[in-house]
């Protein structure tokens, strides 16, 4: 079997193994976009224009006169761009002796930008590039010479809409340093940004002292660029997904793939679009569409719609926006950065169609038992619809190779493997419920009673150890809960997992093992699937205090300053640290727990990047 990392990103995290791989399908080279030099006019202004962000000094513009970026060829990584309404522009500028001026009318589907004074390019804004030539103007590039930079170049932003305001900033060279040094000019830049239902308005001032080569002069042709950054990260930092430009096809930073703007006399004739009076999209000629094979968004956002997730395992949509205000708190940031981290990496990388899924190690499983719940916590919390879709592939794709990786259950490696993943369809599948047609949402209801009974037929056979056993049957005990609609074993799944679970901690089989994490963490896998769907508490059908005591004592170790948590034996505790601790502090109060938890969280973060990060969150 042929092994890979998914992604170096993904380096705290376990390895991932890819699987045998479906041979792949030639496909046609597409044909590349080929750049046009646009053109815009840049009026004279005869009175300095307040900068404001409400455009009242923009009335006599005209959007025939306006940048539009947005075109299809334009468009950087299309894939994760949903066309026109999901971020486009008209751009206007004026100039007077002293200053540049710049207004944007922003049509955006969600507006926001997390970084401040640095990265402003990873959240939405606009870059504005300005060079003293037009792109016809420079020599024919030699295979040898690297491509000619913007001299001048900006970036604005939105901010947040709450605590990060409007930000800007000079674009920086291949060494990070900014084109244009530091001066008195910055203190002469304006900037404002109105948000509007449909996006925003922005309204920008440079001093042509900050560019000495721009000298203005009715008739004079620059070199210009415009483009939108755009993120639709609604949680955490904002991560960019696209880059719409309005001339470049390849590089935004390259002036001979930019526009032309000639500067021009104050504008005395009406206009015809008046600003405000049309959007960018009503303009583009040929608009970026997705293809029938790109995942269109839903909307509007709601993955815990009434018709949406049908039982809300772990976490409910009244809970959700009191995990966001989790994400204050620097350890569950942490946490949640990683998840978000990897699963950009996934974006990337992960191709479920291309893998046959066929004689899957445990390590494998694992792997992409993972892959689906971070996608799908992922998505329940930022409604990112990029995450749910990659899910949903996943999914289907686990549903359509079940023969490969669910029938041939003769070793316990195989069993805990089918086991992994069924627990990954039914949670996963919960939490993306409305990203699945009725059809799917039929095929993985099938899939989990199919797989769920054949792994109830073994999990009671004479070579199945103890601990392979409450794994077996706590997932079978979720998967019960998540079809129980349909499912008439459903019931006697989860009466059958807690009876397993209550047989072994009665018989006292927790050790200090990695396959004794497992099988505590099923356990309390167990507790949320079976108070929702029977209304039954695990909590009180067992001594839950005295085991999570029992398996701390083997985790701590007396120092001569107190207790301490032993850094190499917490390293295989992964299990262990997710809900267990944090929910026996949370609901008994319990002071080891909590200090336990916290020690492991905050004290040692770098130990616990073997924890299950969904539910330490949680």
């Amino acid at each position: 079997m042929r092994r890979m990392f998914l992604c170096a990103l993904a380096f705290c995290f376990c390895g991932y193994s890819l699987f045998a791989q479906a041979p792949k399908t030639p496909q046609p080279p597409a044909s590349q976009p080929q750049h046009v030099t646009k053109q815009a006019l840049c009026h004279k202004t005869a009175n300095p224009i307040e900068v404001d962000g409400l455009l009242t000094d923009w009335q006599d513009v005209d959007a025939k006169d306006a940048m539009v970026p947005g075109e299809a060829d334009n468009v950087q990584k299309p894939k994760r761009y949903k066309g026109p309404q999901d971020a486009s522009a008209l751009v206007y500028t004026k100039w007077d002796d002293k200053n540049f001026y710049f207004a944007a009318v922003v049509t955006d589907d969600f507006v926001r930008n997390s970084h401040v004074e640095k990265e402003l390019q990873e959240g939405d804004g606009l870059l504005l590039c300005l060079s003293p030539k037009t792109p016809s103007e420079f020599p024919a590039p030699k295979p040898d010479q690297p491509a000619p930079r913007y001299p001048y170049g900006f970036i604005v932003t939105a901010g947040d809409g709450d605590k990060v305001k409007p930000q800007f900033m000079t674009i920086m060279d291949a060494n990070k340093n900014p084109v244009i040094a530091s001066g008195p000019w910055l203190n002469e830049v304006k900037k404002a940004v109105t948000r509007t239902r449909s996006g925003y308005h922005l309204e920008l001032s440079i001093p042509f002292s900050a560019m000495p080569d721009l000298k203005p002069a009715v008739g004079r042709a620059i070199g210009c660029e415009v483009c939108l950054y755009e993120s639709d990260t609604r949680v955490g930092p904002t991560r960019r997904t696209t880059i719409i430009g309005w001339c470049s096809v390849k590089d935004r930073m390259d002036p001979t793939e930019g526009g032309k703007l000639t500067f021009g006399d104050a504008n005395k004739e009406k206009a015809v679009y008046p600003i405000s009076s049309i959007h960018a999209e009503e303009l583009i000629k040929n608009p970026y569409k997705p293809t029938g094979e790109e995942y269109v968004a839903r909307k509007p956002h709601d993955p815990f719609a009434a018709n949406g997730i049908p039982f809300g395992l772990y976490f409910e949509r009244s809970e959700r926006e009191g995990i966001l205000r989790k994400l204050e708190n620097e350890a569950v940031q942490k946490i949640f950065n990683r998840i978000s981290i990897v699963c950009e990496s996934y974006l990337v990388t992960w191709q479920p169609e291309r893998y046959l899924l066929k004689d899957l190690s445990l390590a494998d499983a694992e792997s992409v038992s993972k892959v689906i719940q971070r996608l799908g916590f992922l998505y329940t919390l930022t409604e990112q619809d990029e995450y749910a879709d990659l899910a949903r592939r996943t999914i289907l794709r686990l549903c359509e190779r079940s023969g490969n990786w669910s029938k041939q259950l003769d070793s316990p490696e195989r069993l805990g493997g089918a086991a992994k993943l069924l627990v990954a369809l039914a949670v996963g599948s919960d939490w993306i419920h409305n990203a699945l047609n009725l059809d799917e949402r039929m095929l993985v209801e099938k899939t989990l009673i199919d797989v769920g009974g054949r792994l109830v037929g073994v999990a009671g056979g004479p070579k199945i150890s103890p601990n392979d056993k409450i794994i077996i049957l706590s997932a079978v005990g979720i998967c019960g809960a998540a079809t129980r609609q349909r499912n008439e074993l459903a019931k006697e799944w989860l009466l059958a997992a807690e009876r397993a679970a209550s047989e072994y901690v009665t018989a006292g089989r927790i050790g200090e093992s990695a396959d004794a994490d497992a099988a505590l963490f099923s356990i309390f896998t167990l507790v949320d699937p079976l108070k929702k769907a029977l209304g039954r508490d695990l909590f009180s059908v067992m001594d839950m205090r005295a085991l999570i005591a029992r398996r701390m004592d083997a985790l701590r170790t007396k120092t001569p300053s107190g207790w301490a948590i032993d850094p190499v034996t917490v390293r295989y505790a992964g299990q262990v640290q997710a809900c267990v601790l944090l929910r026996e502090a949370g609901e008994n109060r319990d002071g080891l727990a909590l200090w336990f938890y916290q020690t492991l969280f905050t004290d040692m973060p770098s130990s616990s990047r073997d924890a299950d990060e969904i539910y330490s969150l949680l």
